[in-house]
């Protein structure tokens, strides 16, 4: 419950663009890739590109608002390989649904703080 508490505070943060509040969740020297294909390695640049997002759905005329349909946290199997980087902290798999799309997200968080992000999104069905 702990490690969803974390992704809670990242997204409550988020929505209301509190990036003080995500920076200091979000490790440096992470790893955090975006829908688009943009990678970026620490919290000013992660910060600096949601609001790029925020912008755009502005300039689009999207609602910055979004539905978290289910968040749930997963520890790793484990590993064979003792270098294997993602078997600290845990995991949480998220999926929210929003006006351009349905977006599924992992968070690895480790000791507190996002360590990796990835992030997918699809198409809402057509009605």
């Amino acid at each position: 419950e702990a490690t969803v508490d974390v992704f809670k505070k990242i997204d409550a943060a988020w929505l209301v663009r509190d990036y003080e509040t995500m920076k200091a969740h979000i490790a440096d020297e992470g790893n955090y890739r975006f829908h688009d294909g943009t990678v970026v390695t620490n919290a000013e640049d992660f910060v600096a590109k949601v609001e790029e997002s925020y912008q755009e759905d502005l300039a689009n005329g999207l609602a910055w608002e979004w539905n978290t349909d289910y968040a749930f946290a997963a520890y790793p199997a484990g590993s064979d390989d003792p270098a294997a980087w993602n078997q600290d902290g845990q995991w949480v798999n998220a999926q929210f649904t929003s006006a351009d799309g349905r977006y599924v997200e992992w968070y690895h968080i480790v000791d507190g703080k996002l360590n990796a992000w990835n992030q997918a999104k699809a198409a809402l069905p057509a009605e």
